[in-house]
């Protein structure tokens, strides 16, 4: 059981130390990070939708044939629009932003509705969101929206790795104390 605690412990920290490497990469590098960021994804993209596409040809017929292969044409597609033109990426991210931004605004107001207490930080992040994907959506074939994405990825990224470590050395710590117990 010490094993399988320390093993985990250590991919743990490294997975964490990735996160803050890239973070800081990602914020100090924004253009070149962006650029990267969309090329390897829109690779990943066309690379999962030729699975899809192969496997649609490949396997018996099924009820889910006919999903294999749009899903692998969608993929294919959407790799492509990434390749060729990676201000799609900001405008998918932009829509994907205001969505769960207008998500929030609904449950603040289902919470308001409620009683709830606390249902403003729903509200305001609702609210946050939604204006970020806009932005994005209208700015998306500028330098500073790109930038600006990339560096608040960046930070983002930063905090989670660093939360991550913190909550390592305090559940070490609370096993440490229970086993000597």
């Amino acid at each position: 059981m010490k094993d399988i605690l320390r093993t985990e412990r250590i991919k743990t920290t490294i997975i964490a130390l990735c996160l803050v490497v890239f973070g800081a990469l990602f914020a100090s590098l924004p253009e070149t990070s962006y650029r990267v960021l969309v090329i390897v994804l829109g690779c990943i993209l066309i690379a999962l939708g030729l699975f899809w596409i192969i496997a649609y040809f490949m396997m018996p017929l099924n009820l889910l044939k006919t999903i294999q292969l749009g899903n692998g044409a969608l993929f294919v597609l959407l790799g492509s629009l990434f390749l060729i033109i990676p201000s799609i990426y900001l405008a998918l991210v932009g829509f994907g932003l205001a969505f769960v931004g207008l998500q929030y605004i609904t449950f603040a107001i289902a919470g308001a509705r409620a009683g709830a207490k606390g249902y403003w930080y729903d509200l305001v992040n609702g609210i946050l969101q939604f204006l970020i994907g806009l932005a994005l959506i209208v700015l998306r074939y500028t330098k500073t929206a790109q930038n600006a994405m990339m560096i608040c990825l960046g930070i983002s990224l930063i905090i989670y790795g660093l939360f991550i470590l913190c909550s390592i050395f305090m559940l070490h710590k609370v096993y440490v104390k229970v086993t000597e117990e």
